[in-house]
C-alpha cells in the first residue's frame, strides 16, 4: 500500500519517516501515514506549519489490523477498545487515549503480532470536503509500529507554503 507522510519543513530532506511519540496519538506511538495524498496535504495545511513536506512510501500492511475494509477486524478492534475503557472505568482509573492505546497495544496487538493499524478517522474531518457535512471520502490513516514495514521513503513535494486566509 502506498502511504503519504506529512511533516513540517525542516530545512533538509528526511531519509526516513518521523516517529510519533505524542501522548494524543490516537493509534499509539508509531510512523503515521495517510492513504491518500490529498489528506496528507490537508493535514499539512491544518497544522500550524509555515511550510511542510509530503513524502511517499510503500507500506507492508499484511500484518496490520484493517479496521476500514475488514468488518471482522473492525469489530474486533472496537470490542477490545470498549473492553479496555470499561475496565478502566470499573477500576476508577483515568480513561485517556494514551492509556487505552498502550493497554491495547501491549495486551492485544503485540501478542497477536500486529504491526500497524489502518483506520478511518471521519470524526476528525472538521470542515473538509465539497459536500459539507457529507463526508463521502474516507480519510484513512495508517500507523506502522515497525520501521522494517516501510520502504521506498521519498520526498514527493517539499517546502509547501501554507495558504493563509483559506478555509480548510
Amino acid at each position: 500500500m502506498k502511504g503519504y507522510h506529512t511533516t513540517e519543513y525542516r530545512g533538509e530532506i528526511l531519509t526516513e519517516p518521523l516517529y510519533c511519540k505524542d501522548k494524543e496519538a490516537w493509534l499509539g506511538k508509531g510512523y503515521y501515514f495517510w492513504k491518500e495524498e490529498e489528506f496528507a496535504d490537508f493535514w499539512g495545511r491544518k497544522k500550524n506549519y509555515e511550510t511542510y513536506d509530503i513524502y511517499s512510501a510503500d507500506l507492508d500492511t499484511k500484518k496490520c489490523l484493517d479496521t476500514v475494509y475488514n468488518e471482522k477486524e473492525d469489530k474486533f478492534f472496537t470490542e477490545r477498545v470498549t473492553e479496555i475503557i470499561e475496565r478502566l472505568k470499573r477500576g476508577n482509573e483515568s480513561v485517556h487515549i494514551e492509556t487505552v492505546y498502550r493497554i491495547l497495544k501491549q495486551q492485544v496487538l503485540d501478542k497477536m503480532g500486529i504491526q500497524g493499524v489502518i483506520y478511518a478517522d471521519e470524526t476528525r474531518m472538521g470542515d473538509y470536503g465539497a459536500l459539507k457535512p457529507f463526508l463521502y471520502k474516507k480519510r484513512i490513516q495508517i500507523v506502522i509500529y515497525d520501521k522494517t514495514n516501510i520502504s521506498n521513503f521519498v520526498i514527493l513535494r517539499s517546502k509547501i507554503e501554507k495558504e493563509y486566509g483559506r478555509r480548510y
